[in-house]
């Protein structure tokens, strides 16, 4: 891998630049990381709730199949051509063209199919088997090879190597 590293937070308001006290080793590595997530009132954990990784998993899992029949996600249109990334979203990242991209919590693809589109290599990476399989299958509508990974986001560095 070349380029840069960088990380593009939650919300993504800004990219961060990731600096490492081993510089040269950052200079082989090029890594987006996208990640999204909910502060709704629906996915916190019941009071007593000692599993909460498995509570939040499995209400993600329910969520998917009315995420992937929504109009707000529309994959019809994803698969068509459509593009979720915000114009300013690109201006922070640069070009992709080559890259090494990693997109923790990428649920069913979207934006993770964005960035293939751009050139980048992508591996999508979440916790949500039904939503890797929805984000897999949108991957091939689009004609984009996509690594899809099935791993807590706690797990990624293990999970991806």
């Amino acid at each position: 891998m070349s380029g840069r590293a960088k990380l593009c937070p939650p919300g993504g308001t800004r990219v961060h630049r990731l600096r490492s006290a081993c510089e040269a080793s950052w200079a082989q590595i090029s890594v987006l990381v996208l990640v999204r997530f909910s502060y709704g009132r629906g996915m916190a954990s019941r009071p007593g709730d000692e599993d909460w990784r498995s509570t939040n998993r499995a209400r993600w899992d329910e969520r998917v199949p009315a995420h992937a029949a929504s109009a707000f996600y529309d994959l019809d249109a994803v698969a068509a051509g459509r593009d979720d990334l915000r114009p300013w979203e690109d201006a922070e990242l640069g070009p992709l063209q080559g890259l090494d991209v990693v997109h923790l919590q990428c649920h069913i693809g979207t934006d993770t199919v964005a960035l293939a589109r751009r050139g980048a290599r992508v591996a999508g990476l979440d916790f949500s088997q039904p939503a890797l399989e929805v984000a897999s299958t949108l991957a091939e509508r689009c004609g984009l090879a996509v690594d899809w990974v099935h791993a807590d986001v706690y797990d990624a560095v293990a999970a991806l190597g």
